[in-house]
């Protein structure tokens, strides 16, 4: 799995396509939930990858803190303690 953040648009997009390409699944992330995140995911689910958007500040430690039990099991990662609702 890979955290892209910035991945909304310009470069960080690029490299969350890419890496779906190349088997991983993506957390795409974008500051702002505005929409584009959500799009790059589907882009990448449209080529057969494994992909979600999330949108927050990653400077947030809390938000970050957050992120690390949320991706992996909205993502259907292995994780044994998804223990919230995602």
């Amino acid at each position: 799995m890979a955290f892209v953040s910035g991945s909304s648009r310009g470069l960080g997009r690029h490299i969350a396509v890419r890496l779906a390409r190349d088997g991983l699944s993506v957390a795409v992330n974008g500051l702002h939930d505005d929409g584009q995140a959500a799009e790059v995911a589907a882009e990448i689910r449209g080529q057969g990858g494994v992909a979600d958007s999330f949108s927050g500040d990653v400077t947030d430690e809390g938000h970050v803190r957050e992120l690390v039990w949320v991706c992996p099991c909205r993502l259907r990662q292995v994780r044994k303690d998804c223990r919230r609702s995602v």
